[in-house]
């Protein structure tokens, strides 16, 4: 038998959409079924052939583990675990199945989940759980068993040499020396959220739960690199809130040994300035967007400057001068819906499910080393950056 993981091409790079698709019923609430839109009957039908070519791909390889990860394992209801249990029981008797989580500290995970909605597309509206670690992992103790639920805290593994992907694969006793890790998800800057959720108050990326038609894929994703301070929620948080953290801190700590009991949210937060460096990043950014993009954001530019005085001011009608120049007749430009594309059109990658299979990537199956004891790992992380 070859030793190592197998991280099964057939699901693609993230198996997020695998779970989202396989174990979780049709429904407006997850992203899956906006970016794939599918009937009812197709959306069963894509889950059996999803889970069958992940056997059928098990069964023709020589590894003897088998990972599959995906951040939507952690938002899995209590009702939708046991059918997952059920497919990894029945489908591989042999295997040894433990649950590897990553836990994140309260407002660090709470800004990142923020962020990453509004980098998706989606308004900066949001109320988090007061429960993340207990509602996250009970489910899978309940199912699977406390003894084969790992826990590891996100900070721990950002403390690795080799960053999160490296405490994580060494976690599964893989050699990481040889394998080139790519740092991926960086955070965005105070400066970058909140043109991007200007955007997104402007014309979210759903119209319903169908995609915007003022919105094309990946719109803004030059735009995420704009330089600045590390984005920290401003989001308030109510007594009633700290009381319920703080016992679901406590959970966390008695049952795993990981403690955030020294946490604390400090609602003093930098405010955002224009300077220099964000002239030249939008100036950068603003010929490589669509043109409802550079609408917004000569609309953001304009309501910025009317907010701010002295220097600041001073950048942003400089940064609003040049975009101007850029795009002649900004100033009576509205927003328009796109001209819709056949599938398969040149830009439409990514769009559909056919599009999504058509990148899927061959894995990770070059990791070859002896991790010891057959392990089959779902990690289920708070993470994101």
């Amino acid at each position: 038998m070859r030793q190592g993981v197998l991280y099964p091409a057939c699901l693609g790079q993230d198996h997020s959409r695998f779970i989202d698709i396989a174990f979780k019923p049709m429904t407006k609430v997850y992203r899956v079924d906006i970016d794939v839109p599918l009937s009812h009957k197709g959306h069963a039908e894509q889950g059996r052939k999803l889970k069958q070519a992940l056997v059928d791909e098990v069964a023709g390889s020589s590894f003897t583990n088998l990972l599959i990860s995906g951040e939507s394992m952690s938002t899995m209801a209590e009702d939708q675990v046991p059918g997952l249990r059920h497919f990894l029981v029945k489908s591989f008797p042999d295997f040894d199945i433990k649950i590897l989580f990553c836990t994140r500290e309260y407002d660090s995970f709470r800004s990142s989940l923020i962020q990453q909605r509004i980098k998706g597309g989606e308004k900066a509206s949001i109320r988090l759980r007061t429960d993340i670690y207990r509602w996250g992992l009970e489910k899978f103790i309940k199912n699977f068993g406390k003894k084969n639920i790992l826990v590891y805290s996100f900070e721990e593994a950002c403390a690795h040499r080799d960053g999160p992907v490296g405490f994580f694969l060494e976690t599964l006793g893989l050699e990481t020396s040889g394998i080139p890790l790519l740092r991926v998800n960086e955070a965005a800057s105070d400066k970058a959220v909140d043109l991007l959720a200007y955007i997104n108050d402007q014309i979210p990326s759903r119209d319903g739960w169908r995609k915007s038609p003022f919105r094309t894929f990946n719109d803004t994703g030059v735009l995420q690199g704009i330089r600045g301070k590390k984005f920290v929620t401003r989001l308030p948080r109510t007594p009633e809130d700290d009381e319920a953290i703080r016992q679901d801190i406590e959970w966390l700590k008695s049952a795993f040994g990981i403690d955030y009991t020294q946490s604390e949210w400090n609602p003093d937060i930098h405010p955002i300035v224009y300077d220099g460096d964000f002239c030249k990043d939008i100036v950068y950014c603003f010929p490589r967007v669509p043109r409802n993009i550079q609408v917004c954001i000569h609309r953001y530019l304009v309501q910025r400057a009317e907010e701010r005085e002295g220097a600041q001011r001073t950048v942003l009608l400089q940064t609003l001068d040049v975009v101007k120049q850029l795009t002649p007749g900004l100033e009576t430009m509205e927003l328009e819906p796109y001209p819709d594309k056949p599938q398969g059109e040149s830009g439409q990658t990514g769009n559909g499910f056919a599009g999504w299979m058509a990148r899927v990537g061959k894995g990770l199956n070059n990791l070859l080393s002896d991790p010891g004891a057959a392990l089959k790992a779902l990690l289920a992380p708070f993470m994101g950056k």
